[in-house]
């Protein structure tokens, strides 16, 4: 009984190639193609095209530091935000939402760039504007002054 375990195993082995040889050859012979569930690459993620909406508030310090929202549709997980040229710290509170921080920034006005994980990207064109900071009230709103007035 045992050496027909044996001769089974063998053949079975020998008609179905060896196990860890990829070619069915011999022991020694290696592999030169590797199966898709084990290659080395990362996963890529699947490209969704993101949208943007709107970004409130709309302006904020030239001094950076102000909390602001993207509101639009498909953001994922990892998507980053640019201010025209500078990359920001953002969060994708959920697919309709990021919220990020602003750098210091000279005055102007700048296009707002969201980037899914995949690279494909939504432009708010002149979204967002840099203001000095004596443009905003004492509440934060632009067009006042910072004192208080009795």
């Amino acid at each position: 009984m045992m050496n027909r375990t044996r001769t089974g195993i063998a053949l079975l082995m020998l008609s179905h190639g060896l196990v860890g040889c990829g070619d069915h050859g011999s022991p020694s012979a290696p592999s030169d193609h590797r199966h898709p569930r084990f290659n080395n690459q990362a996963l890529q993620p699947n490209p969704i095209q993101p949208t943007a909406a709107a970004v409130a508030p709309h302006e904020g310090s030239t001094r950076g530091g102000a909390w602001a929202r993207i509101t639009g549709a498909d953001f994922q997980q990892g998507a980053t935000v640019r201010l025209g040229n500078g990359a920001v710290s953002a969060y994708v509170l959920d697919g309709a939402t990021i919220q990020f921080s602003t750098m210091a920034h000279s005055a102007g006005t700048v296009d707002v760039v969201v980037t899914n994980p995949g690279g494909l990207f939504t432009r708010l064109a002149e979204a967002y504007t840099f203001a000095p900071p004596d443009s905003f009230d004492f509440n934060g709103r632009m067009g006042g002054s910072r004192r208080c007035r009795v």
